[in-house]
């Protein structure tokens, strides 16, 4: 999925995404997932997850992110980058959405 996503195409060297075990096939080059994360490091990847999680689920605050998308790929594109840019927004103006991960 990652890999149809083009979002491996699009990460810089030495750089991947955290997920979880779902993406286990395209570790450790490209994901950190449970399965490959260091044992010594086990409670910041739960920060890093909970944080993403966090995330996911403002996003889904907005209606165009969640049920049927009715309109082209173009469209739901525009959306959802909207969505990431007032969410960056907002914890760029204070807004506390995210527990903080200590390093």
């Amino acid at each position: 999925m990652l890999r149809e996503s083009g979002i491996i195409d699009r990460l810089g060297e030495n750089e991947r995404v955290v997920a979880d075990s779902n993406y286990a096939n395209e570790a450790p080059d490209y994901v950190l997932c449970p399965q490959t994360w260091p044992v010594d490091e086990d409670s910041l990847f739960r920060e890093v997850l909970l944080r993403s999680e966090q995330i996911k689920g403002h996003l889904k605050t907005f209606k165009c992110l969640s049920g049927r998308f009715r309109h082209n790929d173009e469209k739901h594109a525009a959306c959802f980058r909207a969505v990431v840019v007032i969410t960056q927004l907002a914890m760029d103006d204070g807004e506390r959405l995210l527990r903080v991960v200590a390093n």
